[in-house]
């Protein structure tokens, strides 16, 4: 919206590739035209596949969470209105929130040269969240990842060991609950669908935070980050 016609910016396609192209007036409006292929900008593309079920949280922690989860690679952002969210869209409600959450991937991914948006969308419950895993909606290749379920307790092995002891690990589906956590139903839940628990260290942090956080650790611990 702030360009000027002449302007020269980079355009990815999806899968890695890049142009530069130049803002032109048209009489239907601003439209870009390819000039070559770009040498020296990149287009990210991620070598792991890290899937995130996040809990919806209040106010503008959400959109936080997404945008910083996008910056360090996820793949995928499921979120679930779970036991414990305070925020439980209904009718329209529900796809407002979810387009806004697919914007703020969309746009966290290009300002950090990412080759594509994350997969994001909204889900009414964490047990149709799990169920996605293994569908054919754009998260249905997270059916044969590990997966795990963030835990604050005390003694619990840390994602870093648990990926760090999966040799040419990845990707990996990581939960995170909303404020006050994941209720004791859910957490049976997610151990009947083979969710292991994992720690971040033995600080407790924000729902937010923790989910940057997981995503961080593993792309540390798969080598993405050297």
């Amino acid at each position: 919206m702030r360009l000027k016609a002449g302007a020269e910016v980079t355009v990815v396609d999806g899968d890695g590739l890049a142009w530069t192209a130049l803002l032109a007036a048209g009489p239907d409006g601003p439209f870009l035209e390819i000039q070559r292929t770009s040498d020296v900008d990149r287009a990210v593309k991620d070598a792991a596949r890290w899937v995130l079920i996040l809990g919806l949280l209040k106010g503008d922690r959400t959109d936080w969470a997404i945008q910083k989860a996008t910056e360090a690679g996820v793949a995928a952002v499921l979120l679930a209105v779970c036991d414990r969210s305070v925020p439980r869209p209904v009718g329209p409600d529900v796809v407002r929130r979810a387009e806004r959450a697919r914007k703020v991937g969309a746009e966290a991914a290009r300002q950090a040269g990412r080759a594509a948006a994350p997969y994001v969308d909204l889900f009414p419950s964490l047990e149709r969240a799990v169920e996605a895993l293994a569908g054919q909606d754009g998260a249905g290749i997270a059916q044969a990842l590990p997966r795990f379920v963030l835990d604050e307790s005390p003694g619990t092995t840390s994602l870093a060991v648990h990926l760090a002891g999966r040799e040419g690990c990845l990707g990996a589906v990581l939960a995170v609950g909303p404020e006050g956590s994941f209720s004791a139903r859910e957490r049976a839940l997610m151990a009947s669908s083979d969710f292991l628990p994992a720690g971040l260290g033995p600080r407790v942090l924000r729902a937010e935070t923790a989910a940057m956080a997981a995503v961080i650790v593993a792309q540390a611990v798969a080598g993405d980050m050297r």
